[in-house]
């Protein structure tokens, strides 16, 4: 493997492991200060401070995925490579690196929407939005975990976004 290959694996752990550790910093905030947070908190502000938890686990879980993905990823490369007698070169651009990060990411986005939505909701008394948002979240999380649930069934021979389901739905 040349050095500019190595150089983009090491990027893209670098960045996998940077988006797990701060994760899982706001998760170690959130825990730390839960209980003062649950004792003033009314309405939707719970609920977004769950679902913001729930993101930054899954954040953490496919995050890790990712860092195997990788791993996978250069010793398949080299499998091939002695047992096959073909230099097929490894990419992090492969369907199965590329599906994990997205979802990981995506995963995070959505871990700091919900917490500062949860911020803003627990400081301002707007029960009219609270309840508008309410109605919206109740429609949107199934949305969000049928969205999600595909991304947790695909295997290296059909990746989700370079194929298969992605396509099927165009």
């Amino acid at each position: 493997m040349n050095d500019e290959i190595k150089l983009t694996f090491e990027a893209a752990r670098d960045t996998t492991k940077q988006a797990i550790t701060l994760a899982t910093s706001v998760l170690v905030v959130m825990i730390a200060f839960a209980k003062n947070f649950v004792e003033s908190t009314k309405g939707i502000s719970l609920i977004l401070a769950l679902l913001a938890g729930i993101s930054f686990l899954s954040s953490i879980a496919f995050g890790l995925y990712t860092l195997m993905a990788l791993t996978g990823e250069i010793s398949n490369s080299s499998e091939k490579t002695t047992n096959e007698g073909k230099n097929n070169i490894p990419s992090i651009w492969t369907g199965e690196i590329v599906d994990a990060s997205a979802v990981q990411l995506g995963t995070f986005f959505f871990g700091l929407v919900f917490v500062v939505f949860a911020a803003i909701f627990n400081f301002v008394n707007l029960d009219f939005i609270q309840i508008v948002i309410i109605r919206y979240l109740i429609f949107l999380i199934p949305l969000f975990f049928q969205m999600l649930l595909p991304m947790l069934q695909w295997s290296s021979h059909q990746p989700l976004l370079s194929g298969g389901l992605y396509e099927e739905v165009i």
